[in-house]
């Protein structure tokens, strides 16, 4: 008979005595923050301003949109260590600093976030096109044409290096076009049907 072994578990703990927020986007208009504080920070508080302040002020997120230079605050609880964040403004920088509020004026920050850029909610302002003959990638090789994309996005950055193309026919169970000269791809999560591959002169949405 085989022998069971017994394996100890282990449990993850409540905290790591960090001090430290990290802010996500979510959305153009939501975004998303998690917190640590240490009890070193906070009796760092309290050696500088008194317990009886600490119990006095409010705990806070301090929201600055630095594209328009403006701020708000989120009141939050002792108890929490993570918060949904309501953003008026898309297609702007944000950073957020947790701390506390004594009075309307007074507002002392415990920690700062990383900054991080809410995504537009708009129609995109640049609307070049792009076609790619993704045939040619089921060949393993790029067309001149093909290849000149892929540049022209890897400098402009407008996908961040990631392009996407979705289409049965890359992997050879596709079938035949109905008409002479007409493919279709999905690029940067748009679903493109062109009468002609290449790059075209004309504008649509990105």
């Amino acid at each position: 008979m085989y022998e069971v072994q017994s394996q100890s578990t282990y449990t993850l703990p409540m905290g790591y005595n960090d001090d430290q927020i990290v802010l996500l986007a979510r959305d153009p208009h939501w975004l998303f923050a998690y917190w640590e504080i240490s009890e070193d920070r906070k009796n760092h508080f309290i050696g500088a301003f008194g317990h009886e302040l600490w119990e006095k002020s409010v705990p806070v997120l301090k929201v600055t949109n630095v594209s328009k230079n403006s701020s708000f605050y989120v009141r939050i609880n002792d108890f929490s260590n993570s918060w949904y964040i309501n953003v008026p403004d898309s297609n702007c920088l944000y950073v957020a600093e947790l701390g506390r509020r004594i009075a309307d004026e007074f507002f002392v920050n415990l920690v700062s976030s990383n900054y991080v850029e809410a995504p537009n909610d708009t129609i995109s302002a640049n609307t070049a096109a792009y076609f790619i003959n993704y045939k040619d990638l089921n060949k393993g090789h790029l067309a001149p044409e093909t290849g000149m994309i892929y540049e022209t996005q890897s400098i402009k950055s407008v996908t961040r290096g990631v392009i996407g193309i979705s289409s049965p026919e890359l992997f050879g169970f596709a079938r035949e076009e109905s008409m002479f000269g007409v493919s279709s791809a999905e690029l940067f999560g748009i679903n493109i049907v062109a009468e002609h591959i290449g790059i075209s002169s004309e504008y649509l949405i990105r």
